[in-house]
């Protein structure tokens, strides 16, 4: 969560708005940790591999989360 928190405030700060609302939105309407982290980190890998502005600000910390996904179990495809 904090990871998620962090990146948010990133996204933010860099005037990713849409990016920032989007994942914000995800995270809201997620109903259990698992659903969180495989909605979240499902979309922010798409973003990083969409758009280079994305991936230089937080490609770092999503491919932490996805590596975090995989160590317990979760495959983000």
């Amino acid at each position: 969560m904090l990871k998620i928190d962090h990146i948010i405030e990133v996204l933010v700060g860099a005037k990713a708005l849409s990016c920032s609302e989007e994942i914000t939105e995800l995270k809201s309407s997620a109903s259990t940790g698992t659903e969180l982290l495989m909605t979240v980190a499902h979309r922010l890998k798409q973003m990083i591999e969409e758009d280079k502005k994305i991936e230089g600000l937080v490609g770092e910390e999503v491919r932490d989360l996805v590596l975090f996904c995989d160590s317990i179990g979760l495959s983000i495809k």
